[in-house]
């Protein structure tokens, strides 16, 4: 993991992470979303580090258009 392509996706897990914790604190108040939150972040962080990494093409390839 290195370079932009890895910060970027450090950058996004985070914002998940934050996000889904103010949700779940809101909605539950005693942060039972914390675990659903915690591997959000994960699905987050890898899916803009493939996406980053590889491009626009695997996605179009993932979706059936061409």
């Amino acid at each position: 993991m290195q370079g932009a392509n890895g910060q970027m996706g450090f950058v996004f897990g985070k914002m998940g992470v934050v996000v889904l914790r103010i949700f779940g604190l809101r909605v539950f108040g005693d942060g039972r979303l914390f675990i659903f939150s915690f591997s959000f972040s994960f699905f987050f962080f890898f899916f803009f580090f493939f996406f980053f990494k590889t491009g626009v093409r695997p996605l179009g390839d993932l979706i059936g258009t061409e």
